[in-house]
């Protein structure tokens, strides 16, 4: 049996230089595509297509109302982020990760975590991207637009169940003698307060783009690197805690949304993109070690085992 040999890093952007680099053939593709991933990418667009469907044509839970309750009688306000506008958002937002990440992989010096995963080394560039680059993009995409979906689907079914009343409901009302004459489908929508599917869905997105950033960066790796330097990775993490916040905080001013809405929504988002992120990608503090596919950052399946001599490609998918 081979030894295999432990780096003490497990920070997948930058590790100690000087490291061995490995051979690999320059031809023969690396990855299959699994057939399965297609069910993934099935079932995934039906709970995104019911989601949206709830959200279009479903009605919520009348709730009775007091013309004089303070928490029902904020000033209807123009929304500065639309629901369309917040999911463009969190699927741009993590394009724009996967980009700068592998262009900063890309231009990677020689030497420089050359026995990574995601080195090209004697790799031809197509072949690297196709079976390196996509592989990770593909499972960070699909990770992403999973729980986007499910967050979605679990929030605008509860907005239905519960018909909790926005704070600017009485302005969408505008009640007289028990009943609202304002627009019915401005009412509708002052009955889904709870929770916020903005919030959830930023917190779906932001959410994995945070997890995903930990794993690349090392940022929460404890391991025998000197710690001096470090704190750059744990800023890196903290754009998208900011953009999750600035979503959170804009349903409040435009008085979309209770406290306690935005909270649940962002936890419900959280909570379902560290499941989806953990389904395709093994724990944020993994080691890198030679042969293994449990590495931080790396998806579970394929496509390389580390510093392998022969290059030989990997199976894995079932067990992802």
């Amino acid at each position: 049996m081979p030894r295999h040999h432990h780096h003490t890093s497990s920070t997948p952007l930058l590790v100690p230089s000087g490291s061995p680099t490995r051979t690999l053939p320059s031809a023969s593709p690396l990855v299959h595509f699994h057939g399965l991933y297609l069910l993934d990418y099935l079932v995934t667009a039906l709970l995104l297509l019911t989601s949206i469907l709830l959200d279009t044509f479903g009605q919520p839970f009348e709730r009775g109302f007091d013309i004089h309750d303070p928490r029902i009688s904020y000033p209807h306000l123009q929304e500065s982020i639309t629901s369309l506008a917040s999911w463009l958002i969190g699927v741009v937002g993590i394009v724009v990760l996967l980009a700068v990440v592998w262009l900063r992989r890309a231009v990677a010096r020689e030497g420089e975590a050359s026995d990574h995963w995601w080195r090209r080394d004697a790799m031809e560039v197509g072949a690297w991207v196709r079976n390196v680059v996509l592989w990770d993009v593909h499972h960070a995409m699909l990770g992403t637009v999973l729980g986007l979906s499910v967050t979605n689907l679990l929030v605008n079914g509860t907005k239905l169940m519960v018909g909790a009343l926005r704070p600017d409901f009485l302005a969408r009302c505008r009640p007289s003698e028990g009943m609202c004459l304002g627009d019915v489908g401005a009412v509708r929508e002052g009955r889904m307060s709870f929770p916020s599917g903005h919030s959830g869905r930023v917190g779906a997105a932001g959410g994995f783009a945070l997890w995903y950033l930990m794993a690349v960066t090392g940022a929460v790796a404890v391991d025998a690197r000197r710690p001096a330097g470090r704190v750059w990775r744990l800023a890196v993490c903290l754009i998208p805690v900011f953009a999750i916040l600035f979503m959170c905080i804009d349903r409040l001013q435009r008085n979309r949304h209770h406290v306690e809405d935005i909270v649940v929504g962002c936890l419900t988002g959280l909570a379902v993109s560290f499941l989806s992120y953990r389904y395709y990608y093994p724990p944020l503090t993994s080691t890198e070690v030679v042969g293994s596919n449990n590495i931080a950052g790396k998806p579970k399946s394929g496509p390389l085992h580390p510093n392998t001599s022969s290059g030989a490609e990997t199976h894995d998918e079932e067990s992802a």
